[in-house]
């Protein structure tokens, strides 16, 4: 049976001891293990800061939608306004017209 040297990589001597090799293979197990506890945390991390992205996305498209409502709203009552003011202009243009003619 091939015996496995964690240092290279690849099989040990002849001469190893099998408590050397269960040595190394633990050892190679701790280092894994802490590999992988720091990739699921950095994972954990990611993902948090996704749902965060995703939240803040989510409340500026809200503030968009709010945005364009208040801007149609807003073009709305410039039309009104605008519609007013000529209909003023025309009004006074008439009644000065009118008394004008009267004069």
């Amino acid at each position: 049976m091939r015996q496995y040297d964690a240092s290279s990589g690849g099989g040990a001597g002849a001469g190893d001891e099998p408590s050397v090799v269960v040595q190394q293979l633990r050892e190679r197990l701790r280092e894994t293990m802490a590999s992988d506890t720091s990739a699921k945390a950095a994972l954990t991390k990611s993902d948090a800061v996704i749902l965060d992205l995703r939240s803040n996305q989510r409340q500026l498209k809200r503030q968009l939608d709010l945005l364009h409502d208040e801007r149609a709203q807003i073009n709305k009552e410039l039309q009104t306004a605008k519609a007013n003011v000529t209909n003023a202009v025309t009004n006074a243009k008439t009644n000065t017209t009118e008394a004008m003619m009267q004069s």
